[in-house]
């Protein structure tokens, strides 16, 4: 039976079941910017967040990964966060706005292989945030393939104990390596190991992570190393990080955006205004009054049906009393000049 050839990404490494850009494109699209690796992505983003002296670092360049995971947000804010990983350890995020949403939103699942050219390098609120990176336009992010290798731990969890309702482990592996992920292989060699006298009646340990390989020179032996870094990946991969995106302000990895303005329906404001006005018709108290000016209701201007001089009359007698004495003495008068006539 022939070999099916594996199809390797020549700039990443990663290995590809379907490839999504040709490589010709992809080739084309790297010789425009500088490849920098994902475990080079920290150092190099550093440039731009430290001091320096002299030419500014260029900001022509590009990175591939593989996307772990991704949140979108509210239909509102219309943004999504892609957590990318080069299952190695390193692991940095993908804040995708503006028209770069719009196109991306449904076409970056969990294993797709991207590339992220000149994007934005946000100021992260944490001192040891993983990087961040900003992408608002269509040609900022370009789609290489689907990963052969990222697939989701085989394990099943139940909540409380229950397996009737049990959900498969949200956790990453890399396919190469195993099918479950750190924590469900140290729970099945423990079940393992209960089950086997010589191992269950010993003090030894078992510890399960990732290690880096070096070949010493003089004597040709591989030396293995104990990879820091990615052991603390699952924890860190639960934690919150909090980015300044440009457009959006404070926004966490959970697409969530900080300190949000809440979004006024016009609609429903002008509803309760115009309950408000009806309930409160007719009432002159001081508490009517006061919740007509935080509603913003104007008062209505009574309509007077008395004439001016019955106002007059009922409110400022005095006036009305003055009109009528001089009335009465000018009445006087006229009669008198007419008897003597």
């Amino acid at each position: 039976m022939a070999t099916v050839p594996v199809d390797i990404e020549p700039h990443s490494g990663f290995r590809l079941k379907k490839r999504l850009m040709p490589f010709a494109k992809v080739d084309k699209q790297l010789l425009q910017d500088r490849l920098v690796p994902c475990h080079e992505l920290a150092s190099h983003v550093a440039q731009w967040t430290s001091i320096r002296v002299g030419h500014k670092p260029d900001a022509n360049w590009a990175t591939l990964a593989i996307v772990e995971r991704v949140i979108v947000g509210d239909e509102a804010d219309q943004v999504l966060v892609a957590q990318l990983t080069n299952m190695r350890g390193v692991v940095f995020y993908a804040f995708v706005t503006g028209k770069a949403f719009k196109t991306y939103r449904d076409k970056i699942p969990m294993g797709t292989v991207v590339g992220v050219a000149r994007p934005t390098i946000l100021r992260p609120a944490d001192v040891q945030a993983p990087v961040g990176l900003g992408v608002q336009n269509v040609h900022q992010l370009f789609l290489v393939g689907v990963s052969k290798d990222m697939d989701l731990c085989e394990a099943y969890v139940g909540s409380n104990g229950n397996e009737d309702d049990a959900k498969r482990c949200s956790a990453t592996v890399d396919r190469r390596s195993g099918t479950l992920c750190d924590r469900h292989t140290i729970h099945m060699c423990g079940q393992s190991r209960n089950g086997r006298m010589e191992l269950a009646s010993g003090d030894s340990g078992i510890e399960i992570g990732w290690a880096t390989t070096s070949v010493d020179r003089k004597n040709g032996r591989t030396n293995y190393q104990r990879l820091d870094a990615a052991l603390a990946t699952s924890a860190r991969i639960k934690r919150t990080y909090t980015y300044i995106v440009p457009g959006k302000g404070p926004m966490n990895t959970m697409a969530k955006i900080i300190n949000k303005t809440p979004t006024v329906d016009k609609a429903k404001v002008e509803k309760d205004k115009k309950a408000w006005t009806n309930f409160l018709d007719g009432r002159t108290d001081p508490g009517a009054m006061m919740i007509r000016k935080v509603k913003g209701i104007e008062e209505k201007k009574q309509v007077n049906v008395l004439s001016k001089e019955a106002f007059l009359k009922i409110h400022n007698k005095s006036k009305v009393d003055k009109e009528e004495e001089e009335k009465k003495v000018q009445s006087k008068e006229a009669r008198q000049g007419t008897s003597l006539t």
